[in-house]
């Protein structure tokens, strides 16, 4: 009766302990139920690129259109817990990486260097996000910075020299407490997956 379970995922399991003769067992589930809505992109050509939201519980819900933040937005991610944005501003001749609410308030840039930054994904947690920064001429690399104000950036795959990373995905908290981020590495031209750690301290 003192015990705690922690649910890392959806799934059922049964949870058994022994202690002193005695045997006692539990069936649990854990479910997730998402109160945010499906986002996703639109583009048409000639025209700046646009996000829609839709109420995925509701099968006679439309679509609507994501007006707050500003024009050429595009990849937009949801945190984990639904309450921020990540996405993705185009600029005349670079990308950046911005973070604002859900309803578009108090935008942050997170990556804005001049050069061509997409593509995020957020940490498990929420305090992390992963990105492609590209440099024309110099293949592009996985980058992650704090969601909260960009602080901390570091470069995931600067030992794979000039070539082409992408398509970065964070892993669960896995059991030894540690978190992955799995990418895309192309080179000669041909495309392997491979996965890093988030603290940059092994790949494989």
């Amino acid at each position: 009766s003192g015990g705690a379970v922690t649910g890392l995922r959806s799934g059922s399991t049964q949870v058994s302990a022994r202690i002193d003769g005695k045997t006692g067992s539990a069936n649990v589930t854990v479910e997730a139920h998402y109160p945010f809505e499906l986002l996703y992109g639109r583009y048409v050509l000639g025209t700046d690129p646009e996000v829609y939201s839709l109420d995925i519980r509701d099968s006679a819900a439309a679509p609507r259109r994501f007006d707050s933040p500003p024009p050429g937005l595009q990849q937009a991610a949801p945190s984990p817990d639904g309450l921020k944005l990540a996405y993705v501003v185009s600029g005349v001749s670079s990308t950046s990486i911005y973070v604002a609410n859900m309803d578009g308030s108090n935008p942050i840039a997170l990556f804005a260097d001049g050069n061509y930054n997409d593509q995020p994904a957020w940490s498990p947690d929420g305090n992390r996000i992963a990105f492609r920064h590209r440099v024309l001429g110099s293949g592009a690399d996985i980058w992650v910075v704090d969601a909260s104000n960009g602080g901390n950036p570091q470069n995931l795959t600067a030992f794979h020299g000039a070539t082409s990373q992408s398509s970065p995905s964070f892993s669960p908290v896995l059991l030894d407490g540690s978190v992955w981020v799995a990418y895309s590495h192309a080179q000669s031209g041909a495309a392997q997956i491979w996965a890093a750690r988030a603290n940059c301290t092994d790949h494989r």
